[in-house]
């Protein structure tokens, strides 16, 4: 009961919350090789809104870990986790605009 209340404090403070927790659990499941489960969670944050969580999924569509290997989908997702600010997915999408 202790270890609840002291969850869901960390929660209420913002010191862990569902979207870190997300990301960092398909984190833990790209690194086990669940590539797919992976990609669906990143999906499943990136509908929420987190641009880390688009840029991974631009990562794994350019590379096609998880997903079929598709560059217009991994421009889209770096475009939109771009919008969001997310530095390294500016830098991505600039990167395959300059590929032939």
């Amino acid at each position: 009961m202790r270890r609840l209340v002291v969850i869901l404090s960390a929660m209420m403070i913002g010191t862990i919350g569902p979207a870190g927790a997300d990301l960092d659990s398909a984190e833990r499941q790209l690194r086990a090789g669940l590539h797919e489960m992976a990609a669906r969670e990143f999906l499943s944050e990136a509908t929420k809104g987190s641009a880390q969580a688009m840029y991974r999924l631009g990562e794994l569509c350019e590379q096609g870990i998880g997903v079929e290997q598709n560059l217009l989908d991994a421009k889209r997702w770096y475009g939109r986790a771009a919008e969001r600010g997310h530095k390294p997915a500016r830098e991505r999408l600039k990167a395959l605009g300059e590929r032939r």
